[in-house]
C-alpha cells in the first residue's frame, strides 16, 4: 500500500508509482502490525503511555492513542520528506523492481565509503553480493530492519531499464571469462546456539537494562513494559538478532507535554502548550563520528564480538535545524575482505546510546564447497533454477552519479492510447543480449526454507558496462533443489 500526506509536495513520478502500486487498495492488519511496532519501535508507544492510556485501551482506530500518535508522526515524516528532492524520493520508492523471472535492481544507496562528513571513512572491504530478497523469508521479521543492510551494502543501480523489465527478456554471454572450477569455504550462522533466555539476559547486563526476561511475540524481551525506558530484544531469526531502544534518548523522541484532557474535562488552562502536544527532547550535541565508533567498538567487546571481525563505519548525520541529532555508527561484518551484510549499527544522541541493532549469531565454518566455473556462473543467469531471487542487476560505484531515468513513459500534454496493432504485424518480444566480461568470487548471505542462515560462495558478474548480476557459485550437487516446505 502507498500512503500520501497533504502536506508532502505533488509529483509525478510519484503520482505514476502510486497508480501502478499492486497493494494500493490493501487493507492493513493493524492489530499485527501494532503488535510488531511495540517489539520493534517500543518509542513510538511512548506518547501513549505518557499521556495515561491504560493498558486494555484499544490502539488504532478513532479512540485510541495511536490516532494523535500517527498524526504526529506523520507530519515528522512530511517534514523530512519535504528537505527530500522529488527525484530522489521517486528513486528511494522504486527501490526494488522485479527483472525478468524473479531477479531484482536496486536502485538506493552506494556502498565503499560513509557519508561526506568530517568523519567519512573510505571502506577498504569489497561491498557484500547479495543473493536477492527472494531467499530471505524471514527478511521482514529482523529487528530493527536489519537485512536492509543487505541492500544498502550492495551497488546501486543507475539504469533502471534492466534486461526484463517491462517484459523484456535476457540473453547472457560471457567473454574470456575462465571454464576452470575451484572452491571455497562456507560459513552457517549458529541463531540456535545463542538464542536463550540467558543470552537475553547477558546482552541487557552489557546494555544497563533491567527487568526480567520475558517471551513475547517469539522473542525473548528486557526492559520497560510500558515503552517509556529501554528495552532489548533477542530474536528467534537465523542471525539472532538484536533490537535495543530507549525512548529517553531518542534525538527525535516525542515528550507529551501535556496530557490529553479526560472526556467532559476542558482543563486547567494552566499551561501555554496545547493539550496532548508533542515536542521533541534536546539532548543537546551528538557526539563526533570517531567516538560513535569508539563507543560502537566498546558495545561490541561487551557483547562478547570481537571489533577486529568488523569494518566500522561513522556517518555523520546531516544539518538539522541549526546542528545534528544524532551519529550513526555501523560496524560491517568482514571475512576474506568483503563485507557480509551481516552488520551491527548504533545510533547516539547527546544523552548517550538510544537504539542498537545486530546480528548476535556467531558464525561457524561448515567447509569447503566446490564451486562452478566463472563461464558456468554467467550460463546460470539464463537458467530459471536460478532466476527466482537468485540474480541482482546492479550498478558499479560512480555509475549512481547518471540520472535515474524514468520508470513509466511521461505523460504526453494531450490523452493519447496506443496504436492498434495492425494486419500481419510482427508482436514485440523484445530481448537483450549482455556480454560478461568479469566475475569475482565472493560471499553471500543465504537463508534456507527454515530461516536459517548460511554464508555462501557467489558470484558477482558485471559487463562492460559496470552492471552487475549475482548467482551462487556452489555446484549442483551441492545444492538441494528439494521443493520447500
Amino acid at each position: 500500500m502507498t500512503t500520501h500526506t497533504p502536506d508532502q509536495p505533488d509529483d509525478a513520478d510519484l503520482a505514476r508509482l502510486r497508480a501502478a502500486d499492486p497493494a494500493a487498495s490493501a487493507a492493513p492488519d493493524t492489530g499485527a502490525l501494532e503488535a510488531a511496532v511495540r517489539d520493534r519501535v517500543p518509542e513510538a508507544f511512548a506518547a501513549g503511555a505518557a499521556a495515561g492510556a491504560s493498558d486494555g485501551a484499544p490502539l488504532s482506530g478513532p479512540e485510541g492513542p495511536t490516532a494523535t500518535l500517527v498524526d504526529e508522526l506523520a507530519e515528522r515524516r512530511a517534514r523530512r520528506l519535504r528537505r527530500r528532492a522529488p527525484l530522489q524520493v521517486a528513486a528511494a520508492v522504486a527501490g526494488v523492481l522485479v527483472v525478468g523471472a524473479g531477479g531484482y535492481a536496486l536502485g538506493a544507496g552506494a556502498v565503499g565509503a560513509a557519508p561526506a562528513g568530517d568523519s567519512a571513512v573510505e571502506s577498504t572491504a569489497l561491498a557484500p553480493i547479495q543473493l536477492g530478497a527472494a531467499d530471505s523469508p524471514a527478511a521482514g521479521d529482523t529487528a530493527g530492519g536489519a537485512q536492509e543492510s543487505l541492500a544498502a551494502g550492495s551497488r546501486a543501480t543507475a539504469d533502471m531499464a534492466y534486461p526484463g523489465f517491462w517484459g523484456g527478456r535476457t540473453v547472457f554471454h560471457q567473454d574470456g571469462l575462465s571454464t576452470q572450477g575451484t572452491s571455497a569455504d562456507a560459513w552457517a550462522y549458529d541463531a540456535a546456539g545463542v538464542f536463550s533466555q540467558e543470552t537475553a539476559r547477558r546482552v541487557a547486563d552489557a546494555l544497563g537494562v533491567s527487568g526480567e526476561v520475558r517471551e513475547d511475540y517469539g522473542s525473548y524481551v528486557v526492559g520497560s513494559t510500558d515503552w517509556t525506558g529501554p528495552t532489548v530484544s533477542l530474536q528467534a531469526d537465523g542471525l539472532a538478532s538484536v533490537s535495543f531502544n530507549d525512548p529517553t534518548k531518542d534525538p527525535w523522541g516525542c515528550v507529551v507535554v501535556t496530557p490529553m484532557p479526560a472526556d467532559g474535562d476542558e482543563g486547567s488552562g494552566s499551561s501555554g502548550a496545547e493539550p496532548g502536544a508533542c515536542e521533541e527532547s534536546d539532548h543537546g550535541a551528538p557526539p563526533s563520528g570517531a567516538d560513535a565508533v569508539g563507543a560502537l567498538r566498546d558495545v561490541l567487546g561487551s557483547l562478547g564480538l570481537d571489533p577486529a571481525g568488523y569494518e566500522l563505519v561513522p556517518e555523520e548525520q546531516a544539518a538539522d535545524q541549526g546542528g545534528p541529532r544524532s551519529t550513526t555508527a555501523t560496524a560491517y561484518e568482514v571475512v576474506e575482505g568483503q563485507r557480509t551484510g551481516a552488520q551491527w549499527s548504533a545510533t547516539y544522541s547527546g544523552a548517550g546510546l538510544a537504539s542498537l541493532y545486530g546480528s548476535l549469531a556467531p558464525r561457524v565454518a561448515i567447509g569447503a564447497y566446490d564451486v562452478v566455473s566463472p563461464a558456468e556462473a554467467v550460463d546460470r543467469l539464463g537458467d530459471p533454477r536460478f532466476g527466482g531471487g537468485g540474480m541482482i542487476a546492479l550498478a558499479r560505484e560512480g555509475a549512481a552519479a547518471q540520472a535515474v531515468p524514468e520508470i513509466a513513459p511521461a505523460e504526453p500534454e494531450a490523452p493519447t492510447v496506443p496504436p492498434t496493432v495492425g494486419e500481419g504485424a510482427r508482436f514485440a518480444w523484445p530481448v537483450t543480449d549482455v556480454t560478461i566480461t568479469d566475475a569475482r568470487l565472493g560471499l553471500a548471505v543465504q537463508y534456507q526454507p527454515d530461516g536459517a542462515a548460511v554464508l555462501l560462495p557467489a558470484y558477482e558478474l558485471s559487463d562492460a558496462d559496470g552492471n552487475v548480476w549475482s548467482v551462487v557459485a556452489v555446484v549442483d550437487d551441492q545444492l538441494d533443489f528439494a521443493p520447500a516446505g
